[in-house]
């Protein structure tokens, strides 16, 4: 008899095990946008969502998916039972900047009628400091030459603004000049040299009542010489492999090679590629001063590919120019 027993409740239990593992699973989050009101003076905030299976199988919780860098978000467990509860817990690095902040979290699942939850983090920010932009723009710039570029900075909680020092990456110099009692101008130098390039540094402003910096400032821009190229990059998007090329202007891309000098004449030379589905052909457009690389792409490759095309010059700035390719191919890594 306990024998028999034994095996009708061993069945009993194969039988919810089982039931379990065919059921349907339900996520349900205890709220989907979680308000932080208004905050100032932080450099970041987080919280937590909390959710469970109410579903009658088996929850599998992938990997939550933010909407951006500034947020990292995690579950545990990933794996819930029928009834058992989770959360999700993020952080959210707040920029510089004054206004509605509104990030996004989706949270994938195998719940087949809610198999992305998009979870919503908003506030509005009032940061104790504020940058007119949060990065300066010098342009194109030659070799040689002195680039310069300014942004203000302003203490918004009423407070006087009290700058220790302002130190910038490089060879940057900056001279902070007083607007007023709450805010002051960044006035940026950078003694350009070397190749053609583009370039970025950053600038860390120190308040003389804060430990670490108040605000950092991208400054950015290009090293340009006697030669040009443009675009600096080739790229191809085959939504549609099969049926290509969908028109003629679609199979090429032209690169412009323009110089500023007259003498000696431009001359190029050795131009290769290593993407083998792609063809160029070197055009004279202004014999010694300009020219075009032409590629075109008669078939697609089966997948996405990247490689480039590089030539000599007797430009001793750039005597040796690569430009990038590459071709995306819908499906394919």
């Amino acid at each position: 008899m306990r024998a028999t027993l034994a095996v009708i409740g061993l069945c009993i239990g194969l039988a919810v095990t089982r039931a379990e593992a065919q059921g349907t699973p339900r996520i349900q989050f205890d709220m989907t946008v979680y308000d932080f009101g208004t905050t100032g003076g932080v450099p970041l905030v987080a919280g937590t969502f909390l959710f469970r299976n109410t579903g009658d199988g088996i929850l599998k919780v992938d990997k939550p998916k933010p909407a951006c860098g500034c947020t990292v978000a995690s579950v545990k467990p990933d794996t819930l039972k029928p009834g058992e509860k989770g959360e999700l817990v993020f952080t959210l690095t707040l920029p510089n900047i004054h206004g509605h902040i509104s990030k996004t979290i989706t949270v994938p699942s195998n719940d087949p009628t809610n198999a992305n939850v998009v979870l919503t983090v908003q506030l509005d920010n009032k940061p104790r400091y504020e940058l007119t932009a949060a990065g300066v723009a010098l342009g194109d710039v030659r070799e040689g030459t002195m680039a310069s570029g300014s942004v203000d900075l302003k203490r918004m909680d009423g407070g006087k603004l009290s700058i220790d020092r302002a130190a910038g990456g490089g060879s940057l110099t900056v001279l902070v000049e007083r607007i007023d009692d709450v805010t002051a101008r960044l006035n940026i130098k950078l003694p350009v040299s070397g190749p053609p390039r583009r370039f970025a540094e950053s600038v860390w402003v120190y308040a003389t009542d804060e430990t670490d910096a108040i605000a950092a400032v991208t400054v950015y821009g290009r090293v340009v010489g006697d030669l040009g190229v443009n675009p600096e990059a080739l790229s191809w998007g085959i939504t549609d492999p099969s049926n290509w090329p969908p028109s003629i202007d679609a199979t090429t891309r032209r690169v412009s090679i323009t110089s500023t000098r007259k003498d000696p004449p431009l001359e190029i030379s050795d131009l290769t590629c290593d993407v083998k589905e792609l063809k160029v052909e070197l055009v004279s457009v202004e014999k010694g001063k300009s020219y075009a690389i032409v590629a075109s792409l008669p078939q697609p490759p089966k997948g996405t590919v990247q490689g480039s095309i590089s030539f000599n010059t007797n430009d001793p700035a750039q005597s040796h120019v690569v430009v990038p390719v590459i071709i995306t191919v819908s499906g394919h890594d």
